[in-house]
């Protein structure tokens, strides 16, 4: 029996063995994937990594403060932008399951500033992001509003209370999967019902009880945060402050440290079963629309927790990204393997990478697929020259207010967007997969003939997006001056002024550079500024007498055109 136990002994001190030495080999390799960021005369940033639920990794490397040569510490705080959201997620679930207010609530029963629409938006929209609003930033860029200028919180409930009409009814379909304007809504909700301040509920009823000390939503954008990591933009040989952008207060202006964040995830280990594991654990239920579907956009399926579900060379992984006044915050979580990895930083860029890369050791035998789409493994068919040039032109999606061309060179198919082309290999007569450098599986399908021809996109799964074919209108002499004119839209306090130079229609703002319309199909336009989307003309008795705009995440915002005005009138 003694030589039994003996070997019982002698296995248990080699398994300690071969974790430890696994461990130190971890801790090797998530160092050496972070060097780059080790430089105490440089911004960096702190990673860590939990696995069934114990943290395997946690340091922090680069400066916190290069004037004052603070390095950063694993409690060095950082803001993690949409990150935030996950955490106004639970606040409004929180604020859900204490009774305080109902998922068939009408919100505009407690928020007197959102304007009276036909269709209630419920609290479960809010929730479940098919509230039929705008989104608020894009709204800003009808105003001449650039990413980096500041914007509060009353801002952006201005800028909501501006829109007149839903897009669409709400609990139908989905608003764009940035969901500032969700996020916003569940601050102004739980600050209404609560009695309290949003910062203050989230403090109580989250913080709190997950034991999250150095996390902190802050009212003001640029409030002191005690052991701050300042943000920098790092050049060739040396680094600048970062000047703050604008950051809403509230929903995205959240303050944590890696500390904390390991804490944070660790609550999503499937190792783990308590009440308060099994709360934070509904953040991960897909939003749904009121027919039970599901939000699937190329960024993945939006969960309540406003984290994306997709796969990662073939395993189920969430992920989650934030880029704010200089900081760049990422993670990824593998449930099947019970894994997640995080990196936070100071140095103004997208950390996503190093998140990635430090989990290799555990990752690499379990992927199920290359990191890299190796198409020569793909079964491909020969579609004739003529086939493949019937699918050449310009498309439109007029949900987004896109367009997008193909184009036959070298006998191959090219998907070409904003002067980059991706090569189209093709699985069938009318089927082709994008040739990317990654391991996305993009899908292009091809219907319908001649002008009547379109094509669906679909990325990793996602719900298809449409794009139907057009023959781009050109306008002859004085065709285009139908078009000239003011244009307003009263409630955003707007003015646009067009007139036609050199055979171009021009657009001339107060906070924009001036662009140039671009013609699409008859009364359809695209605009030369990045945000403005399309511009489709409305007329009335043979006159044109508005305009409507349409992005991603704006939907027939309508200016009205009227005899001249002086902008001092808004």
């Amino acid at each position: 029996m003694k030589y039994f136990l003996l070997l019982l002994f002698q296995v248990g001190l080699y398994t300690t063995f071969v974790n430890a030495q696994s461990l130190q080999d971890l801790k090797l390799h998530a160092d050496e994937i972070m060097t780059p960021f080790s430089n105490p005369d440089y911004p960096g940033i702190t990673g860590a990594i939990i696995h069934k639920g114990e943290v395997k990794y946690l340091e922090a490397h680069g400066a916190a403060d290069l004037d004052a040569k603070v390095a950063l510490t694993t409690d060095s705080r950082f803001n993690i932008g949409a990150m935030s959201k996950q955490f106004t997620s639970l606040a409004f679930i929180a604020l859900i399951e204490q009774g305080a207010v109902s998922l068939d609530d009408n919100i505009g029963d407690y928020l007197e500033w959102l304007p009276k629409y036909d269709q209630a938006i419920k609290v479960k929209h809010v929730l479940n992001h098919t509230t039929g609003l705008d989104d608020y930033n894009m709204r800003y860029a009808a105003q001449g509003g650039s990413l980096y200028e500041e914007l509060n919180q009353s801002d952006a409930i201005a800028l909501i209370a501006t829109q007149e009409s839903l897009s669409h009814k709400p609990g139908s379909t989905f608003s764009i999967y940035f969901s500032d304007t969700e996020a916003l809504l569940m601050a102004e909700l739980i600050e209404e019902v609560s009695d309290t301040t949003f910062e203050a509920f989230a403090e109580m009823y989250v913080f709190e009880r997950l034991g999250l000390g150095q996390t902190e939503f802050v009212k003001e954008p640029l409030s002191r945060i005690d052991q701050l990591a300042k943000t920098y933009n790092s050049q060739a040989d040396f680094a600048i402050a970062r000047v703050n952008n604008r950051s809403i207060v509230g929903p995205s202006n959240l303050y944590t440290s890696a500390k904390d964040l390991t804490k944070w995830y660790t609550y999503f280990s499937t190792s783990i079963q308590s009440a308060d594991h099994k709360w934070v654990q509904q953040l991960d239920i897909p939003v749904e629309n009121e027919t039970g579907k599901s939000y699937r956009s190329s960024w993945g399926e939006m969960t309540q927790g406003r984290s994306f579900q997709h796969h990662e060379r073939g395993i189920p992984k969430y992920w989650q990204f934030g880029l704010i006044a200089g900081y760049g915050a990422n993670v990824f979580r593998f449930p099947d393997e019970d894994l997640t990895s995080f990196a936070v930083g100071n140095n103004d860029q997208y950390n996503g990478y190093s998140a990635m890369m430090m989990i290799t050791p555990i990752m690499e035998d379990k992927y199920k697929g290359p990191a890299v789409v190796d198409f020569n493994k793909i079964e491909t068919v020969t579609v004739p020259s003529s086939q493949l040039k019937s699918y050449e032109g310009l498309y439109y999606n007029s949900q987004f207010g896109a367009s997008r061309e193909m184009a036959l060179r070298d006998d191959t198919l090219r998907y070409v967007r904003a002067g980059r082309e991706m090569a189209l290999i093709p699985l069938s007569e009318n089927v082709f997969q994008g040739k990317v450098s990654s391991d996305d599986v993009m899908i292009f399908t091809f219907e319908g003939k001649g002008d009547g021809r379109s094509y669906n996109i679909s990325s990793g799964g996602s719900d298809p997006d449409e794009y139907d074919i057009y023959q781009s209108v050109v306008y002859k002499g004085d065709e285009l001056n139908r078009y000239e004119g003011t244009y307003i839209n009263e409630p955003l306090g707007q003015i646009y002024e067009l007139t036609v130079i050199d055979g171009e229609l021009q657009v001339h703002h107060q906070k924009l550079v001036d662009f140039s319309l671009i013609p699409i199909t008859k009364d359809v336009f695209i605009a030369g500024q990045t945000n403005l989307g399309s511009w489709t003309f409305e007329e009335r008795g043979g006159e044109i007498v508005s305009l409507k705009m349409r992005s991603m995440g704006l939907v027939d915002l309508t200016f009205d055109k009227v005899k001249k005005v002086e902008s001092a009138s808004f």
